[in-house]
């Protein structure tokens, strides 16, 4: 899906083939500024030395606008987040909320999220932090807004936090609730996924996936797949298909003209509902093999 993605500004890859895109915004074009309000929240009030932390830009999106995902699909550009943190801190890698799927004339399938979402990672601090201090960190947003026609977005956020014993913050329960709707590994019998395998014939020239995904009772609303973003990689529409409490998902993939999909694990997600607006997600991994 990656490879017929438009660029802001730029002619769109699929109309070319006859297929409806989002309308990109031109530079010309005055940029809404109301589409994505940015917040900078953490998980504690206060930081603790050498006590990690989580720290999240929350994303408030229109109503019948969405941004994208790491792998936003047929097109838009990934949501991203640059942190600016105080000497001695680091962070970890940005952590995702399993998407949505969007559907558009053509058809035209992209991944990503409405209404709301929190964008966060594991902040540890130094083992050394002064008493009395009073820390700042701030972090950067950039994003592609979409509904029929399609802006890019960025936004800045800071926050001060004291030194002192850790404690809970008011925001803490958002970040309990974006935790539950993170792809994570399967942990087999649990009770929803009884069992989840990934076959991959993937290599340089490209290949096919293949989940297949045993449910423990009945089948959950709205599965779908999300492939990887892959440097050079094209992929198919995926198909999904549920019988009784299984659900088989193919798709395959391919890379550029003139190029090869570098070697190296990846990891797919098979998205769920498990009832309305609670979104779930399996995160599987898979090897794209070496020449």
């Amino acid at each position: 899906m990656n490879g017929s993605r438009p660029l802001p500004g730029a002619f769109c890859f699929l109309a070319m083939l006859g297929v409806w895109c989002p309308t990109f915004a031109s530079a010309q074009m005055s940029i809404p500024t109301d589409i994505v309000e940015v917040q900078l929240i953490a998980d504690t009030a206060a930081v603790e030395a050498g006590k990690p932390f989580e720290l999240g830009v929350l994303l408030t999106i229109k109503p019948k606008w969405h941004i994208y995902w790491t792998n936003p699909g047929d097109s838009g550009d990934p949501t991203t987040v640059t942190w600016k943190l105080p000497p001695g801190f680091s962070a970890g890698p940005l952590k995702y909320p399993t998407p949505l799927r969007f559907e558009q004339e053509g058809p035209v399938i992209s991944f990503g999220y409405e209404d709301r979402v929190l964008l966060s990672a594991t902040i540890t601090p130094p083992a050394d932090l002064p008493a009395g201090r009073t820390l700042k960190f701030a972090a950067d947003a950039a994003w592609m807004s979409c509904e029929t026609i399609c802006y890019p977005g960025s936004g800045s956020a800071a926050l001060e936090l004291p030194v002192g014993a850790a404690r809970a913050s008011e925001q803490s329960e958002i970040f309990a609730q974006t935790e539950e709707t993170r792809p994570v590994m399967l942990q087999k019998n649990d009770e929803v996924v009884r069992d989840a395998r990934i076959v991959s014939t993937v290599g340089a020239s490209g290949g096919e996936l293949t989940v297949t995904i045993d449910w423990a009772g009945r089948p959950p609303a709205n599965i779908d797949f999300f492939p990887p973003a892959i440097e050079s990689a094209n992929w198919a529409q995926a198909n999904v298909e549920t019988s009784d409490r299984r659900t088989v998902a193919t798709v395959s993939v391919r890379p550029f003209s003139g190029r090869q999909l570098a070697a190296g694990e990846h990891q797919a997600v098979i998205g769920y509902d498990i009832e309305p607006g609670k979104r779930r997600g399996v995160a599987l991994t898979f090897t794209v093999a070496g020449q």
